[in-house]
C-alpha cells in the first residue's frame, strides 16, 4: 500500500517499498519512514529550484535540507552524512539512519540520469558489511526521487517513465534476487505538480484574485485573445484545436499574467507548457531531453532552459516561430508529452 502526503504549497510527497511493489508486507521501520516523508513533504515547492542548484558537495543543497529536517523531526534517530558502505572502495551512502537495532541507508537522487542499480548495489553492500559487526542489526534501503522527471532513455530502456516509477518497476525485479541483503527499500518521490494519476481538486469559481484559468477540455478562445491582447494568438488557437481534435480528455489552464498555457490528460499532472512571447511559443515538454537532437533535425530550434523541468529530464526550449510551417511536427510532439507510457 502507498503512502502519500502534501501539504498547501509544499513537494507533493508518496512512498512505497520494495516489498509493496511486490505485493507483500514491509517490515521497513515506520518512524524511519514518516520521518522521511515528513521531511521531504516540508520542503515548499518554490524552494526546490534553488535547492538543485546547489551541487550536492556544498551547503545549503537538497541532501542537506532533508538531513536537517529529518533531525529536527525526529531527534531521536540518529543521522550520519556521507557514511562510507565498504573499505574496500570508496562509495558513500547520502545519509544512514539509525533507529535501535535497525539501519538505513539513503541516496537522495536529483538528476535525471542517476544510477539506481549502483545504489540498490550499494545498499546491498552495506546490509552485507554490516551483517559482519554487528549481526543483530536490520539493514534497509532507502531512495528519495523525483515523480515528475523523465529518466534518461539509456538508463530506463527508452521509456518515458518518471525516477518513482522506474524504481518500482525496478522493485519488482530486485524481488526476484534470494537471498536478498537488504530486508527492504522505501521508495519516497517528490514532485511540484500534481502526483500521476491523481485528479486535482474540483476548482473553486474564479475570484478577482486568482489568475489562473482551468478547463476539462479548451477554455473559450475568447478567454485567450483577452488574455493574450498585444500578442499573436494565430498559431495557439490553431495547435489548441488540434490537440484537443487528437486527445479526448484534455484538459487546459491559462495564465494571462505570465502568458503560458498548460495541458494534461483528465486526472493527469501537466505534461505540457507553451510560454507566449510577441516572436515565438516556447515550449517544454515532458519527452526525454536526450530528444533535442532529433527535433531539431525536424527543423525546430531548441535552447534547453534551465527551470525546474529541464532539471528534472524535460525536453525544455523548444522554439515556434508565430509563422512556422512546422505546425504538425509541434503536434505530434505534443501528443506525445500527454500520452506518456
Amino acid at each position: 500500500m502507498q503512502h502519500r502526503q502534501e501539504a498547501p504549497e509544499c513537494l507533493s510527497v508518496r512512498s512505497v517499498t520494495l516489498r509493496e511493489v511486490a505485493g507483500g508486507a514491509t517490515p521497513f521501520p515506520s518512524r524511519v519512514r514518516e520521518a522521511i516523508c515528513s521531511a521531504v513533504g516540508s520542503i515548499r515547492r518554490d524552494e526546490l529550484e534553488s535547492l538543485l542548484k546547489v551541487h550536492e558537495a556544498d551547503p545549503g543543497n537538497l541532501d542537506g535540507r532533508v538531513e536537517m529536517e529529518i533531525r529536527k523531526l525526529a531527534p531521536l534517530l540518529t543521522v550520519v552524512a556521507n557514511q562510507p558502505v565498504s573499505s574496500a572502495v570508496r562509495f558513500n551512502s547520502d545519509l544512514v539512519i539509525e533507529a535501535g537495532d535497525d539501519l538505513v541507508c539513503l541516496e537522495i537522487e536529483k538528476s535525471y540520469l542517476a544510477r539506481f542499480e549502483l545504489d540498490v548495489l550499494k545498499m546491498q553492500v552495506f546490509a552485507a558489511q554490516t551483517a559482519k559487526a554487528r549481526p543483530a542489526v536490520r539493514c534497509f534501503g532507502a531512495f528519495i526521487v523525483p515523480t515528475d522527471n523523465v529518466v534518461a532513455r539509456h538508463i530506463a530502456g527508452g521509456s518515458r517513465e518518471s525516477s518513482y516509477a522506474y524504481l518500482c518497476r525496478l522493485s519488482r525485479l530486485i524481488a526476484e534476487i534470494a537471498p536478498l541483503q537488504i530486508e527492504d527499500i522505501l521508495i519516497v518521490g517528490y514532485g511540484v505538480l500534481a502526483p500521476e494519476g491523481e485528479q486535482e481538486a474540483p476548482q473553486k469559481p474564479q475570484s478577482r484574485g486568482e489568475s489562473v484559468l482551468r478547463a476539462d477540455g479548451l477554455l473559450p478562445d475568447d478567454a485567450i485573445i483577452k488574455g493574450l491582447r498585444r500578442y499573436p494568438t494565430g498559431l495557439i488557437l490553431d495547435l489548441r484545436r488540434r490537440l484537443a481534435a487528437a486527445c479526448p480528455g484534455l484538459c487546459e489552464k491559462f495564465n494571462p499574467r505570465v502568458r503560458y498555457l498548460g495541458y494534461s490528460r483528465k486526472g493527469e499532472s501537466d505534461s505540457v507548457y507553451m510560454h507566449v512571447q510577441k516572436r515565438r511559443l516556447v515550449l517544454d515538454l515532458r519527452l526525454s531531453a536526450e530528444r533535442a537532437d532529433e527535433v531539431r533535425q525536424s527543423g525546430l530550434q531548441v535552447k534547453p532552459r534551465m527551470n525546474y523541468q529541464g532539471m528534472a529530464g524535460w525536453l525544455t526550449g523548444v522554439l515556434v516561430p508565430h509563422g512556422t510551417d512546422h505546425q504538425a511536427v509541434v503536434v505530434q510532439l505534443v501528443l506525445e508529452a500527454l500520452q506518456g507510457d
